[in-house]
């Protein structure tokens, strides 16, 4: 017979007397009751990506939509309810106008792009995994100063997972326009991230990711689905003939990305807009991802049939985004350029939401 304490954890415990020369009480028996005793007090809080596809299948009516013009096309299944879409690549996605996938991360807020299955850490090993985009833009800078689009290489991937990620200062590259100056091009300029950078906690709760780097050729009439398989490709700029940083990656394994094209197209509420990137500007008012008007934003997939061209989504005038130029969402600029960008990551899959509703006054917490 004995006294002891036995902690389920470090926030429970109990004061435990036993006589086991009877009823061959153990202190194993001992710790298995107050465990489950533990669970019951304090239920396991649930993993974020579980609770994204348990709204999805929340009970409310499901549409499916085809992308495109017919029923030849892709399939995406909607829940109106809850602003969640089921893609035709099985990934779980927020769309729509302001859908609740607010979520405070780094003391900020974020919005939840999705749920996404089958995201590969770099080690081959694979979970379904939260994938998160800073809600505001940490300020404007050129992808790449040597205009190479290969993301893997490029001066912003480094700024982003060094500088950023360590909340540190710094230079980084931007392009400078000054007409009465007559100065033009890229210049490392000071850069300081020491109070929007990520701090520990949050650098805790990423995982690293393989992101893909297949380019896309300038589309006219093509739909998110035709983005996607690109961005997933090995098709990249063939750079033999024109510069040295050759051969592009089809791949990066690392913590802070981009958006990608298809991000941006699958944000639409494709119940009240259905159209082509070239007819897109219609669908603005209804996707969450707008950023602002008059604003260019930088996406991480390259041009597969340009030097340094990187695709980017600019919001041109009230109601009417519009590519200067042309009426497609998404287009081809130059690396060099200085553009709004916005960090994305993907966190670990053991991440759990402990409190809130997704809306802008009651984001989500996360653990």
């Amino acid at each position: 017979s004995g006294t002891g304490v036995y902690a389920a954890n470090t926030i429970y415990s109990k004061n435990v007397t036993y006589d086991n020369s009877s009823s061959g009480l153990s202190a194993t028996n001992v710790q298995d009751a107050l465990d489950e005793t533990y669970v019951k007090c304090f239920p396991p809080l649930p993993v974020a990506t579980d609770e994204i596809i348990d709204l999805y299948n929340d009970g409310s009516d499901i549409t499916t939509i085809n992308i495109g013009e017919n029923a030849s096309n892709f399939q995406v299944k909607l829940n109106a309810t809850q602003g969640i879409m089921l893609d035709n690549n099985g990934d779980y996605r927020y769309y729509g106008d302001n859908p609740n996938n607010y979520v405070t991360f780094n003391g900020e807020t974020w919005r939840i792009i999705g749920a996404f299955y089958d995201v590969d850490d770099g080690t081959g090993t694979k979970a379904t995994r939260l994938k998160i985009i800073r809600n505001e833009s940490i300020g404007k800078y050129s992808w790449d100063s040597d205009n190479v689009n290969d993301w893997s290489k490029s001066d912003l991937m480094n700024e982003l997972n060094t500088l950023y990620y360590n909340s540190q200062s710094g230079n980084c590259y931007t392009y400078e326009e000054d007409v009465e100056a007559d100065n033009y091009g890229v210049n490392l300029t000071a850069c300081d991230f020491t109070s929007m950078g990520l701090d520990e906690e949050s650098r805790n709760m990423i995982d690293n990711a393989v992101w893909h780097l297949g380019g896309v050729i300038v589309p006219v009439s093509e739909y998110a689905n035709y983005f996607y398989n690109y961005e997933r490709g090995t098709e990249v700029y063939n750079c033999s003939t024109d510069d040295g940083a050759c051969p592009r990656a089809t791949t990066w394994t690392g913590k802070i990305g981009l958006m990608y094209p298809s991000d941006y197209l699958y944000g639409a509420d494709l119940n009240v807009c259905m159209a082509n990137c070239m007819g897109y500007n219609n669908c603005i008012p209804n996707n969450w991802f707008v950023l602002g008007f008059y604003k260019s934003e930088y996406t991480i997939t390259p041009s597969s049939n340009q030097n340094g061209g990187v695709k980017y989504v600019v919001y041109k005038g009230i109601g009417q985004p519009t590519i200067v130029g042309s009426s497609a969402s998404i287009s081809n600029w130059m690396s060099i350029y200085s553009m709004e960008i916005r960090p994305v990551l993907y966190l670990k899959s053991s991440i759990t939401i402990t409190g809130g509703s997704g809306t802008s006054s009651d984001p989500y917490t996360l653990e």
